[in-house]
């Protein structure tokens, strides 16, 4: 073979070795977008899933405070009926006399 032969393999072989070179820093990158990717997933997941933890927090208070609230507003519903049941009653009571007393 003659030197030109030699010479235009080498030349083949340095461009395959380039563009190798090329596809392994290609590939390196990929890699380092891929982890990059993957901690910004993490800490999204994260904070996902403190922000749902709040939320629940949040949601049981609400829950708590809105039982409480039913039970007090209950009592007094029930304070309330009962005396307008007593002054019901008493106003009837009080008819039945003034009845009693015009019919004398």
């Amino acid at each position: 073979m003659s030197d030109a032969m030699f010479e235009l393999i080498l030349n083949e072989l340095k461009e395959i070795k380039a563009e190798q070179q090329e596809i392994k820093t290609q590939q390196q990158q990929m890699r380092a977008q891929q982890q990059e990717m993957r901690v910004e997933h993490q800490t999204n997941y994260g904070e996902l899933k403190q922000a749902l933890f709040e939320t629940l927090e949040t949601v049981k208070r609400i829950e708590t405070a809105q039982h409480s609230f039913d039970q007090t507003t209950n009592k007094r519903i029930d304070t309330l009926e009962s005396g307008l049941e007593l002054l019901n009653r008493r106003q009837f009571k009080l008819e039945i006399e003034m009845e009693m007393l015009k019919s004398r």
